[in-house]
């Protein structure tokens, strides 16, 4: 899989594929898999399956090399695949040992599987030996009880997160958190009730990072849309709610060109920003999209888009063009230059000029 990196301000964002899924839309979305399938079901094979992708973010910051969420894992688990990450790290020109901190965006399964693997003896080891772990408290808290451990298919709390504590290099954090002076996190409830998005900010430019806030190009349309996975539907609908209208008040998208079709215009639900969403002073603008390809595999690619104006074509080709929103990387122009938060400090990030706030519900 190739790598590919953006660049905001002086940070450097680099897509991590760790592993493909398939995904049967009616488990998938029960709720609404008659209109999913209705309007994206060329997006499936021949099964009725979707592919879609585990990504992992390195962002390089300040010397530092932080990476948000650790994939699935290198252990082998009924209904998923083993990860790659240890292979795209070196890649990257890293080693386990290179990163310094890990911010799980959440404690799913396909987050949190590299923090640990195992021994010969079966004796579990952290994988990054001297990486800080970054977990929102009320995350923590609602996953790490007796009864949540001991629950059927979460054996994983027990191989990938509870070891974090033994470790002794857990670091939980509340509410928006600064991990450096261009990095915070950024509380999007919903997906589970301590989910975090990981905000970027650096000479002038931001992006967002958003984990699971939003898994597929469908809810760019329609955002009511929970998937199964979310466990409060409601809240997570007003999570991308609002973080749709921050971006479609800021974004402006030309086509993809030789990367595919589409457009994204000023309607809030055109916006076409999930995954690593952000904007810059200059005028230059890049995707980083995940497209569906003849062979039904994933490919990521840049696609540099030069014009400011905002384009006046619909985005559903855009949309239903994309195959995994969180490798979609969109950069639009900045409307304020307000400087980051002081590491360790709990100011408010996006800064107050920008439309879209954290407290998303």
């Amino acid at each position: 899989m190739p790598m590919h990196n953006v660049a905001i301000g002086n940070v450097e964002v680099t897509a991590l594929y760790d592993a493909p899924i398939l995904m049967d839309p009616r488990q998938f979305m029960p709720q609404h898999a008659d209109a999913f399938l209705s309007e994206f079901g060329h997006l499936a094979d021949e099964r009725g399956l979707m592919q879609m992708a585990v990504t992992c973010y390195l962002v390089r910051s300040n010397g530092k090399n932080y990476l948000v969420d650790t994939g699935l894992g290198p252990r082998k688990r009924p209904g998923f695949p083993s990860g790659n990450l240890d292979l795209a790290l070196r890649d990257a020109g890293l080693t386990p040992a290179d990163i310094d901190a890990v911010v799980n965006t959440h404690l799913h399964i396909d987050h949190v599987g590299w923090n640990t693997f195992d021994r010969d003896d079966g004796t579990r080891e952290v994988f990054f030996p001297n990486a800080r772990f970054f977990v929102q408290k009320a995350e923590w808290d609602y996953w790490m009880t007796p009864e949540r451990l001991a629950a059927p298919g979460n054996a994983y709390l027990v191989e990938c997160v509870e070891p974090l504590r033994d470790s002794g290099r857990i670091e939980f954090i509340g509410g928006e958190h600064a991990i450096d002076e261009h990095l915070t996190c950024v509380p999007t409830p919903g997906h589970t009730p301590g989910h975090v998005a990981v905000g970027i900010m650096s000479a002038g430019e931001r992006a967002v990072i958003i984990g699971d806030a939003s898994h597929h190009p469908a809810q760019l349309l329609h955002p009511d849309w929970s998937p199964a996975f979310d466990i409060d539907p409601v809240q997570s609908a007003k999570t991308r709610d609002r973080l749709f209208n921050w971006a479609a008040a800021h974004l402006a998208c030309g086509p993809l060109g030789a990367s595919g079709p589409g457009a994204a215009g000023p309607a809030r639900r055109q916006a076409g920003v999930p995954g690593v969403i952000g904007h810059r002073p200059s005028g230059q603008r890049r995707i980083l999209a995940p497209l569906l390809t003849g062979d039904g595999t994933c490919r990521s690619r840049f696609a540099p888009v030069a014009t400011r104006r905002r384009c006046s074509s619909t985005g559903r080709s855009l949309v239903m063009s994309l195959l995994r929103p969180r490798a979609l990387t969109t950069r639009w122009r900045t409307r304020s230059r307000n400087g980051p938060p002081a590491a360790g400090s709990t100011a408010r990030w996006p800064p107050p000029s920008v439309p879209f706030r954290s407290r998303c519900g």
